[in-house]
């Protein structure tokens, strides 16, 4: 609700404060055509750069009752959401860095921390994973997982394929991310992970196509990050078409 609240309140500033249009239209492609050509659903628009912010969507785990509960106990991001569940107890689902990483963030709020991943060995670097195995307030379920979310007002218990049954309050889900990056891999922008690389004033490979937020390669994804972003390119955006 916070960052819907937020992004109203950009919009506004653009729209009104500002005399920035925006378009709440669905992008079907971009072509490099002399300038850059944004084809929407109703029109097209064109200009000298594009910067490129589509995100990232988190992977799901696509098992009853996941829908029921995001929002309600079931997130993405445990530096937002962490302190909400405090000296209760959460759980963390992965088995990368992230996973780990967050596990050990929350093992210094909640009261205890369930990890759950699907094979007997983390992807994890094993620094991370042998600290994280010296906290006496966080329990690993290895060769598991999740078969099934309950709650009622909130989330409240996980079933898993075990039998075993979690009683949490909260669960974190990080079993990676899908890169909104369709739109731009014809211009070669994109790396092996979906990703799309920039060099420090956030401009791509192609002069004019700048990359800016979570669909950038980056190690910390965070709105702050995202807005450190977007001031460099925009600016470096500006100077470009001046030039």
């Amino acid at each position: 609700k916070m960052s819907v609240s937020i992004s109203k309140a950009i919009l506004h500033i653009l729209d009104i404060s500002l005399g920035i249009p925006v378009l709440s239209e669905n992008l079907m492609s971009f072509n490099d055509d002399g300038s850059f050509t944004v084809i929407l659903d109703d029109e097209k628009l064109s200009g000298k750069t594009v910067i490129i912010a589509t995100g990232m969507k988190q992977r799901h785990l696509h098992v009853p009752g996941e829908d029921d509960y995001i929002g309600k106990g079931i997130s993405w991001c445990a530096i937002c959401d962490g302190s909400l569940y405090r000296n209760q107890d959460v759980t963390v689902v992965g088995g990368g860095n992230s996973a780990v990483h967050e596990s050990i963030y929350l093992s210094g709020i909640a009261r205890k921390v369930n990890l759950i991943h699907r094979r007997d060995k983390f992807r994890a670097d094993e620094g991370s994973v042998s600290m994280l195995k010296k906290i006496p307030n966080v329990e690993l379920f290895l060769n598991d997982e999740i078969k099934e979310i309950q709650g009622k007002a909130g989330l409240e218990k996980l079933i898993l394929k075990s039998g075993k049954e979690i009683e949490t309050k909260a669960l974190f889900e990080y079993i990676g991310f899908l890169p909104n990056s369709e739109i731009a891999k014809r211009f070669g922008i994109v790396n092996k992970e979906g990703f799309i690389d920039v060099d420090e004033n956030c401009l791509t490979k192609i002069a004019g196509i700048y990359a800016v937020g979570d669909i950038v390669s980056k190690n910390i994804r965070q709105i702050v990050t995202a807005v450190n972003d977007g001031a460099i390119a925009a600016l470096h955006a500006v100077r470009y078409c001046r030039e």
